[in-house]
């Protein structure tokens, strides 16, 4: 019987071996690598990682390196998200749009007014939903589904994730959102986002540490100018706050960042400030990971303390969406 050796490898073949891989790995994602440095806190660490990973990224664009990456992405998103066909853009979660409008009838096809049929129904209330990680799943798409559904109401969702209103170099939501709200007339907006924001500020040049009073001020600027935006070009503006958090620290800093947007809709007629504590909190508004529905204990909250599971995100979307349905009055079809 033949005896089957077993090939050591030398410590130099080895160190070859990762140093090929680590290349092909840098190399057909570059991109990404550069994502995740553009969301790094401002400071020498980001520019440094920025410094490394642009380079790369841009001979990877140029060579077309990244090709087989946002293949194989396409294809496992498409793979796990069946009910959104092409399959979900990480940096951009969005379902599809309401079919298009009819074409005008042309002088050919127009008949007699006697002849004319009856009245076309009602123009369909379409609601845009807005936010970062939050709005991608559970919340966002129960909700996306819940509209979808509903007959005379149309809904398009835009979600990116680890994004908010500090870093816009990073992504600009006033651009987003004012492009948007130009593109297509919305009878309603809702949106949630700022648990990505707790961290430094850059305004007229000039950085600003989280928690300083000079960022509570140019924060609140923004949150103000946000919710301006959105209720002047939005028809009315529905602004969830953040759930309670499990981190004792990081609760009180997404309590006053919700304060803070709450501040913002009052100014606002259009604006509605939504507590989602009152609906996914314990008795007291408090974080709790669980909740008890229909006689059956459920988790509401993700390992992490901060997102919402599919429970959770069914309930707070099944409260918004009577709320909706309760102020837009969608005519039937």
């Amino acid at each position: 019987m033949e005896s089957t050796q077993v090939r050591r490898y030398t410590v130099r073949e080895v160190t070859i071996i990762l140093g090929v891989a680590s290349a092909v790995v840098v190399l057909l994602d570059a991109a990404g690598l550069r994502d995740w440095a553009s969301g790094l806190e401002l400071g020498p660490e980001r520019q440094v990682a920025l410094a490394i990973t642009e380079p790369i990224a841009a001979i990877q664009g140029r060579a077309g390196l990244q090709r087989p990456h946002d293949l194989a992405r396409e294809w496992f998103l498409s793979a796990v998200h069946i009910e959104h066909g092409g399959g979900w853009d990480t940096q951009e979660l969005q379902s599809p749009v309401w079919a298009e409008e009819p074409a005008a009838p042309t002088a050919d096809s127009a008949q007699p007014e006697e002849l004319a049929g009856p009245p076309l129904p009602p123009r369909p209330r379409r609601v845009l939903l807005i936010g970062d990680s939050l709005m991608g799943w559970g919340l966002g798409t129960s909700l996306e589904r819940l509209i979808a559904q509903h007959p005379g109401m149309e809904v398009k969702r835009h979600a990116v994730v680890s994004s908010g209103l500090t870093r816009p170099d990073f992504f600009d939501w006033f651009d987003l959102a004012s492009g948007l709200l130009d593109e297509q007339e919305y009878d309603a907006v809702v949106c949630i986002m700022g648990g990505n924001d707790i961290q430094a500020i850059s305004t007229e040049g000039r950085v600003y540490r989280h928690g300083t009073d000079e960022w509570y001020r140019a924060y609140a600027h923004r949150a103000r100018s946000f919710v301006t935006l959105l209720a002047s070009k939005g028809g009315r503006a529905y602004w969830l706050s953040l759930p309670p958090m499990r981190d004792k620290r990081f609760h009180e800093n997404t309590r006053r960042i919700n304060a803070m947007f709450e501040e913002g809709c009052r100014q606002r007629p259009s604006a509605k400030y939504v507590d989602t504590g009152q609906w996914i909190g314990n008795e007291d508004g408090e974080y709790t990971s669980y909740l008890v529905l229909e006689g059956r204990q459920r988790q509401v909250r993700a390992s992490d303390g901060i997102h919402l599971t599919t429970a959770g995100g069914e309930i707070l979307a099944s409260r918004v969406y009577d709320m909706l349905v309760k102020d837009l009055e969608p005519p039937s079809p």
